[in-house]
Order: structure tokens, then sequence, then C-alpha cells
């Protein structure tokens, strides 16, 4: 009977030196940034329940292709962030980055359709 007490206490044990979680990583972009993040969820997991067990409220939500990328973006302090890290509902975070066009290109005897894709009013030349 003494021979069991300390295997079983041993195993009480374990779950604390276990190693600890690995944080999600925050992907940095290189150039100007929003000071906002992206955060994209786990598949399957609850947007509304995740907002509302970690109390962070982001500025936007959206769902991508058939509900398989869920996620939000906001102004997260520090703090924040760093709780999103170590959620095991999270895929990914990142910098929300600015982006700008830099090369315009055009095409000249293009002949798929472009004058219909610009004009504000019918083409002469359509069918009814």
């Amino acid at each position: 009977m003494h021979l069991y007490s300390p295997v079983i206490a041993l195993a009480f044990l374990v779950p604390v030196f276990a190693a600890p979680r690995s944080l999600v990583p925050v992907e940095k972009v290189d150039g100007e940034t929003s000071g906002r993040h992206i955060v994209t969820l786990k598949p399957g997991v609850d947007r509304s329940s995740f907002v509302f067990a970690t109390n962070i409220v982001p500025t936007h939500n959206w769902t991508v292709i058939n509900g398989f990328a869920v996620g939000h973006k906001g102004k997260f302090t520090e703090e924040q962030i760093n709780m999103l890290r170590t959620s095991s509902d999270v895929e990914s975070i990142s910098e929300d980055g600015m982006v700008q066009a830099s090369v315009v290109a055009t095409q000249t005897n293009s002949t798929w359709g472009l004058a219909r894709l610009s004009s504000g009013r019918k083409l002469a030349n359509q069918n009814p």
C-alpha cells in the first residue's frame, strides 16, 4: 500500500514540471504598420466564446472561405498580445502592415472586356 503512494504523488507532480507551451510568434512586417494586430483563430474555435473568455474586444471580425479561417483585428496592449500568444486557440498573430501600390501597368489593345469593367453605362454593342 505504501509503495503506490509515491507513484500517485509523482503522477500529480508531473504536469507541474511539464514543459511550458510555446508562445505563438508575432509576425513582424517591414515598413509602416497601423499599430493594430491581426489574430487568426484555429479551426473550430468559436469567435464569440473566445472574445468573451479573453475579454479582448476586436475592432474588425471576419470569416473566410466556408468558415475555415476565423479571426479579428484590433489595437491591443502589449499585455493583451502576450495573453493571446499563450492561448491554445490562436493560430497566428501578425502586425497589420500598410501597403501602397508603387507600380502602375497599362495594357493597350485589350481584348478581354476592360471596356465593360470601366464603363459607368451600358455599352452600345451589348446583346439585349
